[in-house]
């Protein structure tokens, strides 16, 4: 069984910067936040996966979850050691633990305040909502590098583009696709 990684220090990454005139490469990482949903996640991540392998691409599947019962945890480990295998890719893992001791890292490499890697990559807070600490996870472990992101209760399924270009037309009509909540 493949080992799940824990999220690796991005310092290193982040002195590499972009410059203008680079070429954009393949995408190297799927990253897919995550809590307390693991058929849902496989069924998202098998998706993804399948499609990259349909195109030749073995790009490396980053999950962040933030499910607090080690059942569940080890229930991902499980799915994620299966699709690694499967598909032929590094998978990466970062649960609670694996976030609580990259914060530390990240403190200690940084000098920023461990107050603040934890708001960034924890829920010290314990608010009900907290996939943006998924994502920065995730975006931090993928600095550096081309990544997609997707929600766990998406599927990948591509569909060919408009048969005509597209066209410009001017209206005087308000976005149809606005919502605005009362």
């Amino acid at each position: 069984m493949p080992a799940l990684l824990p999220l690796p220090p991005f310092l290193s990454a982040c002195r590499q910067r972009a410059r203008p005139g680079d070429r954009v490469g393949k995408i190297e990482l799927i990253c897919i936040p995550t809590a307390n949903r693991a058929t849902v996640f496989e069924r998202a991540a098998r998706s993804y996966l399948g499609n990259a392998r349909q195109y030749g691409h073995r790009p490396e599947l980053v999950v962040a979850d933030d499910s607090s019962d080690p059942a569940v945890q080890a229930e991902y480990r499980v799915i994620l050691a299966g699709l690694a295998g499967e598909f032929d890719v590094p998978v990466s893992y970062a649960g609670p633990e694996e976030k609580r001791a990259y914060a530390v890292h990240l403190a200690r490499a940084s000098g920023v305040p461990l107050a603040v890697t934890e708001f960034a990559l924890l829920n010290p807070f314990r608010i009900g909502y907290r996939p943006g600490a998924n994502r920065n996870a995730l975006l931090l472990h993928a600095a550096g590098r081309a990544c997609f992101s997707a929600d766990d209760d998406t599927v990948c399924r591509p569909v060919p583009g408009p048969a005509k270009p597209w066209s410009l037309r001017l209206t005087d009509v308000p976005d149809p696709t606005t919502i605005r909540p009362y």
